[in-house]
């Protein structure tokens, strides 16, 4: 079973695939943040712009990725994140 928060349970074949496209996950990954950051500080507003690595970041989710991981068990669950307060007090009561 692979667990997303858990690198050794990721096997050879995705360890690899992962560290070939390291480069291509961090730019999209970095460039979702930097527009993000851009569109929530524009004054006057500005729309979200596009990530200029969305294309091959989308072709190597949907032709590299998911082929490896289409027979895996993978754990998940939904969760809602917690504000600073609600983890505060969550602490405070261990």
């Amino acid at each position: 079973m692979i667990d997303p928060w858990d690198p050794k349970s990721f096997s050879v074949e995705i360890n690899h695939v992962l560290n070939e496209y390291s480069e291509l996950i961090f730019n999209y990954f970095s460039e979702n943040l930097r527009l993000m950051e851009e569109h929530l500080n524009s004054s006057p507003y500005q729309s979200l712009k596009s990530n200029k690595f969305y294309l091959a970041y989308s072709y190597f989710q949907e032709n590299t990725l998911t082929p490896i991981l289409e027979n895996s068990r993978i754990r998940v669950w939904h969760y809602t994140r917690l504000t600073d307060d609600e983890v505060d007090m969550m602490w405070q009561k261990l």
